[in-house]
């Protein structure tokens, strides 16, 4: 699989190992959040990858600075087009340790967490995977259910939404697909693997990972993903 190439797999595949570690679940089963009844906007956060600490992979300059205008570029397009409320994850300058962007998006309730990645691509023409969080192809989606109001070992919190994920992501990989897109990008695929930076999130979680020749190449994929997530949340 070509996706197995990709410098973010190097970077992002495994997931540490951790033990005794939970989050609190108000996500699944709790009546009192269904969107219908709090009658708040649907939050969507968006995690720019990199940070102070992490000036990420390189580019013509590095991907934390790439990543963070993709970021600001894609919440004007979300609340131009859609009622949300975006979240991103940082700010210029702002460090972040691990768990933290989890933490923060499960403490909002956040409808879904995507997190925007770059890397270095030698053809002038875009491409662009999707990815969602799954350590057990077979596992993972077994029938379960978590009590809303429990906790949820770290580990397992992917679980609580990833069929809600799934369907997220297989209308992203749709849109991109489209024969009017693929006139402007390459769509990748969309694939389950361990990825570190949704760790953690009990919302619908989504890895979207754009490989460009320059690093504002990514402005050909934007109305993409604002179509795709916009149907779906």
């Amino acid at each position: 699989m070509k996706i197995f190439k990709s410098v973010l797999i190097k970077q992002i595949l495994i997931t540490p190992i951790l033990t005794g570690l939970f989050v609190f679940n108000t996500y699944a089963n709790a009546p009192f959040l269904d969107p219908s009844l709090k009658g708040e906007k649907k939050v969507i956060m968006i995690n720019p990858a990199g940070h102070a600490g992490d000036p990420g992979r390189s580019l013509s300059g590095f991907e934390r600075a790439a990543t963070f205008r993709f970021a600001q570029e894609l919440q004007s397009a979300f609340e131009r087009g859609y009622d949300f409320r975006i979240v991103l994850t940082r700010v210029p300058g702002e460090k972040i340790v691990d768990f933290q962007n989890a933490s923060f998006a499960n403490r909002l309730n956040v409808d879904l967490f995507i997190s925007v990645h770059l890397f270095k691509l030698d053809s002038i023409r875009p491409k662009v995977y999707v990815y969602q969080h799954v350590t057990d192809p077979v596992g993972d989606f077994a029938n379960r259910s978590f009590p809303a109001l429990k906790m949820v070992p770290v580990l397992q919190s992917h679980q609580v939404s990833i069929f809600k994920t799934k369907n997220i992501g297989q209308r992203l990989a749709d849109t991109f697909s489209n024969s009017d897109n693929q006139r402007l990008f390459d769509f990748g695929g969309f694939y389950g693997i361990p990825l570190k930076p949704l760790c953690g999130v009990v919302a619908p979680a989504i890895l979207i990972e754009v490989g460009v020749n320059q690093d504002d190449d990514w402005h050909v994929v934007l109305d993409a993903i604002v179509q795709g997530i916009g149907g779906a949340v």
